[in-house]
């Protein structure tokens, strides 16, 4: 059976003055040869995506992107993907108030909700109303996937998973059995979950309308990079950890850290990368943690912390 090892981390937080993100954010930052993006301010400003493809990128995709970035470059600083290299993104759609305000369908609606297709063409006629493409490419969930596979060249499985329940932990999931199967050597899985993303995520969880102005929700990207052990020992990378998919036992049943108890239960963060923050939070305090799935103790992740690389 094949060991997976965690070897690359990129994190970018949305706001890190957030309360539930701070902690978080000081310990990275604490961490030796940190590599990190402090703010999306930083994300936007990077580089890596240029202006043109900005058009047709959201803030919250340049954030992902710098993340992924990261994580890459920390895995391995010349970063170059083996042909079965694959790339696992989590999106939890881009829904937000402010964007549903803004939607063609929000502007020229029916009765019943629905887009009323004829009263927007005929206002394009009139010249009373404009369709922006680029403001419908922005909406698409899957522009980060799309930005990696083409500048990263991932050549095995491009998979995007997009559920609002649970999505971090099927993505490193998919991501481990890939690695252990032998179908990849090398994982990039992640995701993007904004302020305003995670604000609507809080109120159909709670039950309560959370705002994206509450400090009590964070938001931000936060990557991994996952390959075999021979792979990481080929190039002379330790990692940060060794992940295991494991059946719930009787003496493993105290220990468990549940992804609701991490995104939810503990305030909110980011609901949909609560997995990805879990273990994230365990490699930074160096201890051993498993993650329980959607479907209560039918599946958990195990994660133990090895040597840091001399």
């Amino acid at each position: 059976m094949n060991k997976v090892r965690l070897t690359g981390i990129g994190l970018c937080i949305e706001d890190a003055q957030r309360p539930l993100w701070r902690d978080l954010h000081a310990s990275f930052e604490a961490r030796p040869g940190a590599v990190w993006l402090p703010s999306k301010e930083h994300a936007v400003a990077s580089e890596l995506v240029t202006s043109k493809e900005r058009r047709i990128l959201s803030e919250d995709d340049v954030i992902g992107i710098a993340a992924a970035d990261l994580a890459c470059r920390d895995a391995d600083p010349s970063w170059a993907p083996p042909d079965d290299a694959a790339c696992i993104v989590v999106n939890t759609g881009k829904h937000t108030v402010q964007g549903e305000r803004a939607t063609y369908r929000r502007q020229f609606m029916k009765a019943d909700a629905t887009l009323d297709g004829l009263a927007m063409a005929q206002a394009v006629e009139r010249g009373e109303a404009q369709i922006n493409p680029f403001s419908l490419l922005r909406t698409l969930d899957n522009n980060v996937l799309w930005w990696l596979c083409r500048y990263r060249q991932f050549g095995a499985v491009n998979l995007q998973l997009s559920q609002r329940t649970t999505p971090s932990f099927f993505a490193l999931w998919e991501a481990i059995e890939l690695v252990r199967e032998g179908s990849a050597t090398r994982v990039l899985v992640g995701g993007t979950q904004t302020i305003a993303q995670a604000s609507v995520d809080r109120t159909h969880e709670s039950g309560q309308f959370v705002r994206a102005a509450d400090h009590a929700v964070g938001g931000g990207a936060l990557f991994f990079v996952l390959e075999t052990e021979e792979s990481a020992r080929t190039r002379g990378a330790v990692g940060y950890a060794e992940l295991t998919l494991d059946k719930p036992s009787c003496s493993s049943v105290r220990t468990l850290v549940r992804e609701g108890e991490v995104g939810v239960a503990q305030g909110g963060r980011a609901p949909g990368l609560a997995s990805l923050l879990a273990l994230l939070e365990a490699m930074l305090s160096r201890r051993p943690i498993h993650v329980a799935g959607a479907h209560r103790d039918a599946a958990l992740i195990g994660m133990r912390p090895v040597e840091p690389t001399p």
